[in-house]
């Protein structure tokens, strides 16, 4: 409601001729945004799960994730494990239980089957602490940007994520987490780089642009397009979208 009150008023009375309909526009408005917004990050998770099952596997093998050589730092690592012990023991998953029930060693299951239970916050720490290698570069280049680009995609994604998993709002809120925007990129990506980064015009093209590449007949932009053209009284501003921001290569 605070966005509709007025401005240094100590009493909080509302700008003249809002309604109750209008606050619950807002209220809408978020609700079907924060949902757009999360199939969108799940699917970029489960791409990312994937790009680094499959590359590091490939290279270093099945329990190559308890290899402390491929991490920056022990400390972290460590951590990392023992979240995903953490995970695996209280995994409801047919196949943790199956395979915790019959090995005994390795102790730990396969990347494969271990990785599925990490969340994308573990997803991105795990990426965060990889050494530079061949795999991680390749996991970047997929979507055409630098590691360290992607590492604060990842982190800022995971953010996002967070609040939208624990029904937080998403319209008109300040960002503390954001996201690099890259200068080299194989794709389209945005050419007014003048806006503010703490808003969510930014990380949002950084998700469109990201499920293009793994889900190029996306329609995250159409969809979100229709959502704003649905609530009125949603000024697109209040996310941080610039002018013309419907012109540009990446969401037209």
């Amino acid at each position: 409601m605070r966005p509709l009150q007025q401005s240094g008023d100590a009493e909080h009375n509302f700008h003249q001729d809002t309604t109750f309909e209008d606050i619950q526009e807002l209220y809408l408005f978020d609700r079907d945004l924060r949902m757009l917004v999360f199939d969108a990050i799940e699917r970029i998770e489960i791409a990312i799960r994937t790009l680094i099952i499959y590359n590091f596997s490939t290279a270093y093998g099945s329990d190559w994730f308890e290899n402390s050589t491929l991490f920056k730092h022990m400390e972290i690592h460590g951590v990392i494990l023992q979240k995903l012990d953490d995970e695996l023991s209280r995994s409801n998953e047919v196949f943790i239980k199956r395979y915790l029930g019959k090995y005994t060693n390795p102790q730990r299951p396969p990347a494969w089957m271990s990785l599925e239970v990490f969340s994308l916050g573990l997803l991105s720490k795990l990426f965060s602490d990889l050494r530079q290698s061949d795999e991680r570069k390749a996991i970047a280049k997929h979507f055409g940007v630098d590691s360290s680009i992607l590492e604060s995609w990842l982190e800022s994604i995971t953010f996002v994520r967070n609040i939208c998993a624990h029904h937080g709002r998403l319209w008109n809120r300040g960002l503390t987490i954001t996201p690099m925007h890259p200068k080299r990129h194989a794709f389209p990506y945005l050419e007014n780089r003048e806006f503010e980064n703490t808003r969510l015009y930014g990380i949002l093209s950084v998700i469109l642009y990201m499920l293009k590449v793994v889900s190029p007949e996306t329609s995250l932009s159409a969809n979100l397009k229709t959502i704003i053209q649905k609530y009125p009284q949603m000024n697109a501003s209040r996310i941080g979208f610039p002018s013309g921001w419907e012109n540009e290569r990446l969401w037209s």
